[in-house]
């Protein structure tokens, strides 16, 4: 068979259909208004609030003080400028499924006028009339149903030829670099800022300066000018930078080298490095010395045999070598090592050079060198090669990151069996030159050194790199907070960007109102071929034991500061649900403010598809599998049912630290790392940036962390409500008011006295509880039931696990279905269940339950039956009044008139008992109280949110005499007679 034949065999064995089991067509309010009455928490509000968003502590809080949180979605370029029809219904569905806030993103790019505020031509000075009309109605129809707008000032925006900035056509991609480095280009970008600032929305008759609404700004979306320095675009040729902006560059770090220095002999005494102790830190590297050979051999294994002796016979030089001899190994590199103790200063240059052989070609090995005594670091040097049949020398250079007294030079030889013959093992400490031949401050030559170049820089050079990108970069973040705050007057929360890609971007934001992050988890891998084609991994975060990307989201919670953070995963990830369920829930734990899914849409079409569309991986706008998860997770989020973490733990960084960004390589910055895991077992956050001294390993005071191994299938919070089992790929959520399980759903899962079974034959999939009074779950008179799992455009051919690259599918969006039992204690008297269609209005039932013994009942929601092909049901419980005989009558999906009654015995004389149910028509509705000489007193305001309310009214304060309770709703009014004794 040839190579050609054996892969289209292969291919074709790996292609196939993987349809969706028993999948139903659902996206939530897609065309038709939806209704949010059942998707709305007791005594929540829906009205705007029209105060601005303030700090306070660690948390945002509205113009009354109260805390708020927020869950938002952000839009990208077209989808920003909705026409006036779609903005309304837009706003509409993101209210109704839990949203409160919005993202605007690439509304700035100069070269596309659909995804733009600037008027088409070759200046930047003007704004375009016409999108502007559809961003001032799109934020006015948000800002009315309570929105709050988080708004990029810098996304794309580059100069145009007429723009008076220098090399303007030469300007990197976007303008991120230049942001931070170009003055012309600041003070350009600046006046757009102001020009869209000071614009007056027609709609709210405010200027966006002065609109609470706008309760964020972003200075710079995904931009970090360290995060340029340390993936190597600021050098000219092979970077980002053209030769005017990489010399403009340079001109600045002489300046800052002048301002700090005075000249080049200062430059040099900073620069400078004692000279080097030349001396072989290795004791007896030749093996010389029989006697006191300084080298200690182990086997560390069951399976590996091996022994160490000199050799006379095959040496490089002198009388010995040594010979480590592996008749047996398991393949692990420690199975067999041999190891020397030496010492290393910080920052200091070293080679080690050593002469070795193998009894055969390509023979692997590792060697490393580490602090032998706490906290047990490495120390610069890590390395796997090979060895070669012949002999041959070897060089390492590294720079030691740690002084060490009882350093350890470590040869790993378990890999493979056979003969290594080492000798001749030096390690020597090297001298460095502070400024190479020709560099000057009088002739702005001192080059910029090299992120990576860490070998070829002295510490101190290297340092003051660090410090001056830093410093650039604050110095940005800073005076656009004072632009911001004292030239405009914007009183909102300043925030510098989304891109922590070392604690130097965290430093240099840390005088803003806020920080944020953002990450993802799995993304669009692109192959050569065939033609065309991609993948994703498709794996599940709940299956990694490192708590997949929230760490790297936990990087921005520092004290003092609210956390907003951004998160992203591609469709058609089977794993959805983990997004729409993890990420609040650990939102809420993290005590982090603001939750934003990247993203919703990027173009106006989109909001016309009923599908993902065509390579639309993070578009979310008809991803069926989080939306209809949303409302149950942003209410409880929002409405704080997940309790925050019992503890925080506390971690410091220090200035040191901020000057070595190549040594910042471990967990959450720290030079010695730490357990990722830390953010399942407690808060994680920053208490300061300039500390003495950086927190060491702080995973060592979580005990479930601190002992070996980790029970990788109990990763439980201090509060106990959140489960990770990383074994099972199994995450569990439980409170009193909201339980939620995502992931390897199958089995049955135990939540207290709450049993959930899956019934059906699936593996993956989300189910969540949610009380929507103030009751716990068993004695909720309503509670919110969702049941989601994969969902997939229809026909979509699948290969593997992995792609659908071959077809991409159609419309309609399809979910998965599934079967779960639910079975809990419940006294009530009536249990129904309904179910809800993808407006929010009931839709079908009544379903009775199944009254087991001991008290429990039992219900089946079944998506793979006709009338329950949804993942919206509302269960309904009511109980009888000790005094009553009868029961409550619950309503019925065809219910749409309102019902009124006054079960409190009359005449009444201190309080009366009203009970009042609502149809779920979404429309506005009030309780009042109607005198004998006709005065009008409210007793309750909200709207018809398809559901019974009680109210207890005193009315001992009121004349004896005959009142009516009337009730509005809508175009309906009851009214009832009320009689008051005295």
């Amino acid at each position: 068979m040839t190579l050609r034949s054996a892969c289209v065999s292969l291919l074709g064995s790996v292609l196939f259909a993987q349809p969706l089991t028993h999948p139903f067509p659902f996206q939530p309010a897609l065309w038709e208004r939806m209704n949010p009455a059942w998707l709305t928490l007791s005594g929540t509000s829906a009205g705007a609030d029209t105060g601005w968003i303030s700090v306070r502590g660690d948390e945002f809080v509205d113009a009354s003080g109260t805390p708020r949180r927020f869950v938002g979605a952000v839009l990208y370029f077209t989808a920003c400028f909705p026409d006036s029809a779609t903005a309304i219904r837009v706003a509409d569905r993101l209210h109704a499924l839990g949203f409160n806030a919005v993202a605007f993103r690439g509304i700035d790019i100069s070269n596309w006028n659909a995804a733009s505020i600037l008027r088409p031509g070759t200046r930047s000075d003007e704004l375009d009339p016409e999108q502007m009309r559809r961003l001032d109605w799109f934020i006015f129809q948000l800002k009315q149903r309570g929105f709050r707008i988080y708004l990029a000032l810098h996304s794309r925006w580059t100069p145009r030829r007429d723009d008076g900035v220098p090399r303007w056509d030469s300007i990197p991609s976007g303008g991120k670099i230049v942001l931070y480095t170009d003055p012309a280009f600041q003070h350009r970008h600046r006046q757009l800022v102001r020009k869209f600032l000071e614009h007056i929305n027609p709609y709210t008759g405010r200027a966006y300066k002065e609109e609470p609404a706008i309760a964020w700004l972003e200075f710079s979306e995904e931009n970090s000018l360290v995060y340029a320095w340390r993936t190597n675009q600021l050098r000219y040729p092979g970077g980002s930078l053209s030769y005017f902006h990489s010399r403009q560059l340079d001109t600045l770090f002489n300046l800052f080298l002048r301002r700090k220095y005075g000249s080049d002999a200062g430059v040099r005494s900073a620069w400078f490095t004692p000279a080097a102790d030349t001396q072989n830190f290795i004791r007896n590297g030749d093996f010389e010395d029989e006697f006191n050979l300084g080298w200690t051999f182990g086997v560390n294994s069951a399976v590996a045999q091996a022994l160490f002796r000199l050799s006379e016979l095959d040496r490089h030089q002198g009388r010995y070598a040594g010979l480590i001899r592996i008749a047996q190994t398991n393949g692990s590199p420690g199975a067999v090592y041999l190891y020397t103790g030496t010492t290393t200063v910080r920052g200091r240059l070293y080679e080690l050079r050593f002469w070795a052989r193998a009894s055969h070609a390509a023979r692997r090995f590792r060697l490393l060198l580490y602090n032998a005594e706490f906290p047990n670091q490495l120390l610069g040097l890590y390395s796997d090669t090979v060895l070669s049949a012949s002999w041959q020398e070897y060089r390492f250079r590294f720079r030691a990151t740690d002084s060490a007294f009882a350093a350890r030079l470590l040869f790993y030889f378990g890999q493979d069996s056979g003969d290594v013959f080492l000798d001749d093992v030096q390690l020597r400490m090297l001298n460095e030159v502070p400024l190479q031949s020709g560099e000057s401050l009088q002739t702005f030559s001192i080059a910029r050194s090299l992120f990576a170049d860490l070998l070829g820089t002295p510490l101190p050079r290297m340092r003051d790199n660090a410090e001056f990108y830093t410093e650039l970069q604050r110095s940005f973040y800073e005076s656009m907070a004072r632009f911001l705050r004292d030239t405009l007057g914007y009183r909102g929360i300043l925030i510098g960007g989304t891109l922590l890609s070392t604690l130097n971007d965290l430093w240099s934001m840390q005088a803003l109102d806020a920080t944020a992050e953002l990450s993802s988890w799995d993304y669009r891998r692109n192959r050569s071929q065939p033609q065309g084609s991609w993948y994703i991994a498709n794996t599940p975060m709940l299956g990694h034991t490192g708590a997949g990307s929230l760490p790297e989201l936990a990087h921005a919670a520092l004290r003092g500061k609210p956390t907003v953070v951004f998160f992203a995963m591609p469709f058609p990830s089977a794993h959805m649900g983990e997004m729409a369920t993890l990420l609040p829930a650990y939102a809420a734990y993290q005590g982090w403010d603001a939750v934003f899914f990247h993203y919703l849409a990027d173009s106006r079409e989109t909001y016309s598809l009923p599908m993902v569309g065509l390579n639309k991986h993070y578009e979310l706008w008809a991803q069926s599998a989080v939306l209809s998860l949303l409302p149950s997770a942003a209410l409880a989020y929002r409405g704080g049912l997940v309790s925050p973490a019992r503890e925080t733990l506390w971690l410091n960084q220090t200035r040191d630290a901020l000057l070595h960004p190549q040594w910042q390589q471990g967990s959450f910055w720290l030079q010695y790392g730490t357990d990722n895991r830390i953010v399942l077992f407690r808060r994680v956050a920053f208490d300061s940036l300039n500390a003495q001294r950086q927190t060491v390993l702080p995973h060592r005071y979580i005990p479930e962390l601190a002992q070996s191994p980790v029970d990788i299938s109990n990763l439980l919070s201090d509060t106990e409500e959140l489960l990770w089992n990383a074994r099972d790929t199994l995450f569990t959520l439980t409170t009193p008011r909201y339980l939620a399980a995502t992931g390897q759903l199958s089995g049955i899962l135990r939540f207290g006295d709450i049993r959930v079974e899956r019934l059906d034959s699936g593996r993956i999939g989300t189910v969540s509880w949610l009380s929507l009074d103030t009751a716990e779950l068993s004695r909720a008179r309503w509670s919110l039931l969702t049941l989601s799992s994969r969902a997939c455009n229809d026909s979509a051919v699948w290969e593997g696990s992995i792609s659908i690259w071959q077809n991409w599918g159609k419309a309609p969006v399809m979910l998965e279905g599934m079967r779960i039992r639910l079975s809990w204690l419940s006294d009530a008297d009536t249990i129904r269940l309904y179910g809800l269609d993808s407006t929010g209005r009931l839709a079908s039932g009544p379903f009775e339950p199944v009254r087991l013994s001991g008290g429990r009942v039992s219900i089946t929601l079944d998506q793979t039956h006709p009338l329950q092909r949804t993942p919206w049901f509302i269960l309904f419980q009511s109980w009888k009044r000790p005094q009553d005989t009868t029961d409550i009558a619950e309503p019925h999906p065809g219910a749409g008139s309102p019902h009124l009654s006054i079960p409190s015995p009359q005449p009444a004389q201190d309080q009366v008992w009203l009970e009042f149910w609502l149809p779920p028509t979404g429309t506005d509705a009030r309780l009042e109280l109607v005198t004998p000489l006709g005065q009008r007193f409210s007793l309750w305001q909200g709207f018809s949110d398809g559901s019974w309310h009680q109210l207890s009214v005193p009315v001992s304060h009121w004349a004896a005499g005959v009142y009516r309770v009337r009730l509005l709703c809508g175009d309906r009014q009851l009214s009832r007679s009320l009689v008051i004794l005295r």
